[in-house]
C-alpha cells in the first residue's frame, strides 16, 4: 500500500419530493432520519431502499391511500473529501431516479379520525414518522410485466437477452459467456409469467454457468456474471488491522494508481465459518468437542445425506450446489465508514489481508464475493456514509 491517496466519500440528500397527481409534497432534507440501501446480491435481483422521514399524519395518509399512483423523487449527490480536507463534488450524481412504494393491503388507517375531520388545520399537520421501501420505477415497472412465449429453434442466451431487453433502457449490461452459448433447445415453453420470473425460470430449467449465476439489476448497470466471479478481474483488497491507533492511516477506502483497498478495524469484522451447519445439511460425518469437559463425540448422518432428483435440461444442478456450499464456507461480515459504496458491485472480488500472520494463513487464500452491502445515509448533513459488507468464500 504504497503511495496510496486517501478519500472519504461523504453523500447528502438534495431532494426528496413526494409525487401524487399534481401535488407535490417536498420533504426537507433535515427531516429525512435515515436513507437506507440495500445491495442483496445473494437473494434479490433489484435494489432495495428504506426512507424514513418526518411529516404530517395528513402527508402519510395521502401516500397510503395513492399507494398505486404515488411516486418519489431522490437526488442524492456524493462528494469527495481529501486528505487536505477540500471537497469535490463528483460529477455522477448517485441518485437521480423516481421511485415507487410498495405498501401492503393490510396497512393500518393511522389517519381514520384525521380523515373524519375531527382535528383542526393545525392539528392536522403535527408531525408523524413514517418508514417505506422504495423500487427504482423504471426497472421494478418492467420486471413485473407478464409475458408468456413458445420459441423454436432457440438458444438459452437468446432467451435470456430477449427478456433482458425487456428490462434494459439507458443501463449497460455486463455479462460473461454462457457455459451453454451454443446449445440450441427445439422448442421453449414460457408459461404466464412476470420478467422476473422468467429470469430466474430460465436460470434454473435451462442453465447459465456451470458455477451458478448472479443477477442483478441495478438503477444504472445489469449484471449477470458467474457465481464464481472467474471472469472478473475487478479486485478490492480489505485490510484488517488488529490496531489501527498506532497506524499511519484511518478506516476508510483508499487507491493508488491501479488498486482500490479498503482499511478497517479488525473489531469491526465478524468471521463465520459454516462448515459445521453445512455438514448438518450435507448429511456429512460431525466431530461436536463439549469445550466444558473436552469429551468428543462422533455423529454420523451418513444416512441422512440428500438426494436431488433433476428432470430439466440443466446440466450444471451439480456445479451449481457445490459453488454455493463453498461460498457458504466462510462469511466475513464488515463495518466502514468513508467508503464509495459504488465500487461495490456484485462483479467485485475481494481479497482479505489481516495483520495476524494466523489469521491470514487461514483466510487470506481466497478470493471472496459480495453477498450484500448496506449502507445508512443521514438526509441532513454530509456525513461519513455508515456501510455494512458481507463477504462469502468463492
Amino acid at each position: 500500500m504504497n503511495n496510496i491517496i486517501a478519500n472519504t466519500i461523504k453523500y447528502k440528500i438534495d431532494k426528496f419530493i413526494i409525487v401524487i397527481g399534481d401535488e407535490y409534497i417536498t420533504i426537507v432534507p433535515e427531516n429525512i432520519s435515515s436513507f437506507i440501501i440495500y445491495n442483496d446480491y445473494t437473494n434479490a435481483i433489484i435494489p432495495l431502499i428504506k426512507v424514513t422521514f418526518v411529516t404530517s399524519a395528513t402527508n402519510i395518509f395521502k401516500v397510503i391511500t395513492n399507494k398505486d399512483i404515488v411516486r418519489f423523487y431522490v437526488t442524492m449527490n456524493s462528494y469527495m473529501v481529501d486528505e487536505t480536507g477540500k471537497k469535490i463534488t463528483l460529477n455522477n450524481s448517485m441518485y437521480r431516479n423516481v421511485f415507487r412504494t410498495y405498501i401492503d393491503e393490510n396497512t393500518p388507517d393511522i389517519d381514520k379520525e384525521l380523515r373524519d375531520a375531527k382535528y383542526t388545520e393545525s392539528e392536522k399537520m403535527n408531525s408523524d414518522v413514517m418508514s417505506i421501501y422504495l423500487y427504482d420505477v423504471n426497472i421494478v415497472e418492467k420486471l413485473y410485466t407478464s409475458y408468456n412465449n413458445i420459441f423454436t429453434n432457440i438458444s438459452v442466451f437468446e432467451a435470456m437477452m430477449y427478456y433482458m431487453s425487456k428490462v434494459i433502457s439507458n443501463c449497460t449490461l455486463s455479462c460473461d459467456v454462457f457455459d451453454n452459448m451454443d446449445n440450441r433447445h427445439k422448442s421453449m415453453i414460457i408459461p404466464t409469467m412476470t420478467v422476473k420470473d422468467i429470469i430466474s425460470y430460465i436460470d434454473s430449467y435451462y442453465g447459465l454457468y456451470d458455477c451458478g449465476s448472479i443477477i442483478f439489476m441495478d438503477t444504472n448497470k445489469q449484471y449477470m456474471l458467474r457465481y464464481d466471479l472467474a471472469k472478473s478481474d475487478k479486485v478490492i483488497t480489505i485490510y484488517l488491522y488488529s490496531k489501527l491507533d498506532n497506524k499511519s492511516i484511518k478506516t476508510g477506502m483508499y487507491y493508488d494508481k491501479n488498486n482500490t483497498y479498503i482499511v478497517s478495524d479488525i473489531y469491526n469484522i465478524n468471521i463465520n465459518k459454516m462448515s459445521l451447519s453445512q455438514d448438518l445439511l450435507l448429511g456429512n460425518n460431525i466431530y461436536v468437542v463439549d469445550g466444558e469437559n473436552n469429551i468428543v463425540d462422533n455423529i454420523n448422518l451418513g444416512k441422512s445425506n440428500r438426494v436431488i432428483h433433476n428432470d430439466t435440461p440443466n446440466k450444471f444442478v451439480k456445479g451449481v450446489i457445490e459453488s454455493k456450499v463453498r461460498s457458504m464456507d466462510i462469511e466475513i461480515d464488515l463495518s466502514v465508514t468513508g467508503i464509495d459504496i459504488t465500487k461495490l458491485t456484485p462483479d467485485t472480488k475481494i481479497k482479505v489481508v489481516f495483520d495476524n500472520p494466523q489469521l491470514t494463513k487461514e483466510y487470506s487464500n481466497y478470493f471472496y464475493r459480495i453477498a450484500s452491502v448496506s449502507a445508512v445515509i443521514s438526509g441532513a448533513i454530509e456525513k461519513d456514509i455508515n456501510t455494512n459488507i458481507i463477504i462469502n468464500s468463492i
